[in-house]
């Protein structure tokens, strides 16, 4: 079961799919003293990257939520077979054009918090 809400909108995925990425805030340095330091600041960051097919109203619509400075987003985790909901923006939205209407669609979902 794949499923995706944004703002309480469901994205349709019938011919698409997302991919969910972990990672981390991290801040490096150097002290007066010359020794290297990593400081983890926030582990376990989740991130999705999303690729699908859609129609021109579904394009248009990912348009508008790539402009909103914040997004509530749903989607169903496998491995807790639930829907987790979080706060994030939208990244890095690319459009290419398959047929008459039918667009290949890709964007990231960021955690906000980050």
């Amino acid at each position: 079961m794949t499923q995706l809400f944004l703002n309480g909108v469901e994205i349709p995925l019938t011919r698409g799919s997302y991919k969910e990425n972990r990672g981390h805030y991290q801040i490096t340095g150097q002290t007066e003293a010359g020794t290297n330091r990593r400081d983890l600041i926030r582990a376990g960051i989740l991130g999705l990257s999303v690729k699908l097919t859609a129609d021109s109203t579904t394009k248009v619509l990912l348009e508008g939520y790539n402009e909103e400075a914040s997004l509530t987003v749903k989607y169903y985790d496998e491995s807790t077979q639930t829907l987790v909901s979080w706060d994030a923006y939208m990244d890095g939205l690319s459009s290419d054009l398959i047929t008459d209407g039918e667009w290949d669609c890709s964007f990231n979902l960021v955690d906000l918090e980050q």
